[in-house]
């Protein structure tokens, strides 16, 4: 069983990602900022930053259903982080159903656009995230889908979030890789200590 759950502010990821809802003087949400609901997403006029910054206000007020359509907007038009939102998800079934397989695609979208990124930008801990999710997917594999238990694809995906990336939960997914000495691998705790530290 999947064990994996990426947890985030709502407000971290719209600061990093340089969208901010607009605010009032008072320190109130500007009637401006929260855009219409879905029917303006057909709008080829919303930008994907105005969809995104629809979704982080829809998050905010728990409206999930009206965040999802601006995440699907903004993640059709290129927005990278509504892609790992979306992940995300639907990984956890927060506010949609659970769906492995799509939550698989998106973080593949966004790990595959991302996978060269600077490792001190912001957003590098979103996509070493994304990497880590797709190892855990493929140390067992979706069923009923093509997405078939490969562990050594899971090792290098876990590798190059550990390595490249230097996250601390692909460290430790690594180091229980050969720690444990399962999924084929060798145990090879020596292997092991240099990630565990």
């Amino acid at each position: 069983m999947r064990t994996f759950r990426l947890i985030t502010s709502t407000a971290a990821l719209a600061v990093c990602f340089g969208v901010v809802p607009a605010h009032a003087l008072d320190g109130t949400p500007s009637p401006n900022a929260a855009l219409p609901p879905t029917a303006a997403l057909s709008s080829a006029a919303l930008s994907p930053s105005d969809a995104f910054r629809s979704a982080t206000e829809a998050l905010k007020l728990g409206e999930k259903g009206r965040a999802v359509s601006s995440l699907q907007y903004a993640a059709e038009h290129g927005h990278g982080f509504a892609l790992w939102q979306l992940g995300r998800m639907y990984a956890d079934g927060d506010g949609v159903k659970r769906d492995d397989l799509r939550a698989f695609e998106y973080f593949q979208k966004f790990a595959d656009s991302h996978a060269d990124d600077n490792p001190a930008m912001p957003r590098a801990r979103f996509v070493a995230h994304a990497f880590v999710a797709l190892g855990h997917y493929y140390l067992e594999g979706i069923p009923n889908s093509s997405v078939t238990r490969s562990p050594e694809h899971a090792r290098r995906l876990f590798a190059h979030a550990a390595s490249y990336f230097g996250d601390a939960e692909a460290q430790y997914q690594l180091a229980m890789l050969y720690l444990d000495g399962k999924n084929g691998f060798k145990r090879e705790p020596r292997r092991a200590v240099p990630w565990l530290l």
